[in-house]
């Protein structure tokens, strides 16, 4: 090649201007310094002299930017304050669902749910809370949850031979009279625990539906309005 640098020369060598320096092209070609940076090759068409049958005018966009009318804002706002709630929308396809249109009527009226939960083989506890949101498969979201629960015993008491079934009574009792003030029971008298009861509060949970046994409404506990899961 002829090593020569300079763009306008007729012996200009693009294979030695690729390999140069930029400080050595530039003082060849001194306009190079200030030549905008392209893209791709075709950007090259809008910097052509207007006498080139190649150039092309380079496109304008100009964004618009678009104005609502005060129509048009006052109907967003209207739709917005029209806009039912997810877990509503949720809720409201079970209000004529026979069991389940007691979930969704204590979820209208922004009532305590009682839910009574189990482990694998026996009664886990209660949860006590707002229902804010509940599906098919009896999934719940609790707000505001208060839970009383047993542990999981595997061994006979102290001194007390008790069966399986006489000791998940006995579970039962126990959960029932810690939910009631005084530590009494259904049948008016107080029962000296012997499952151990733990309580705690929640400010939020997720209630999985197989874990349900049982659901009503926390204001009246021996109500017929009981959904059984």
């Amino acid at each position: 090649g002829s090593g020569i640098l300079e763009f306008s020369s007729d012996k200009f060598d693009p294979h030695a201007a690729l390999h140069a320096p930029y400080t050595s092209v530039v003082a060849a070609n001194p306009f190079a310094a200030k030549a905008p940076l392209l893209n791709y090759v075709d950007q090259f068409r809008t910097l052509l002299p207007f006498c080139d049958p190649q150039r092309r005018e380079p496109i304008q966009r100009t964004q618009k930017k678009y104005q609502s009318t005060d129509n048009e804002e006052s109907i967003k706002t209207e739709n917005m304050k029209n806009k039912i709630p997810v877990f509503t929308s949720m809720a409201a396809q079970y209000e004529n669902s026979g069991p389940m249109s007691l979930l969704h009527s204590i979820h209208v009226q922004r009532q305590r749910v009682r839910v009574m939960v189990r482990y694998v083989d026996c009664i886990r506890g209660t949860l006590t809370g707002y229902l804010i949101a509940f599906d098919k498969h009896m999934n719940m979201l609790l707000r505001d949850v208060d839970e009383v629960y047993t542990s999981r015993i595997t061994k006979a008491f102290e001194g007390v031979e008790l069966s399986k079934s006489e000791l998940e009574l006995e579970r039962r009792k126990c959960i029932e009279a810690a939910n009631t003030s005084g530590g009494r029971s259904g049948d008016g008298k107080r029962h000296d625990p012997l499952v151990k009861v733990g309580k705690r509060h929640m400010q939020q949970l997720l209630v999985r539906g197989d874990n349900v046994v049982s659901v009503w409404k926390a204001g009246n506990d021996h109500s017929s309005s009981l959904l059984h899961r």
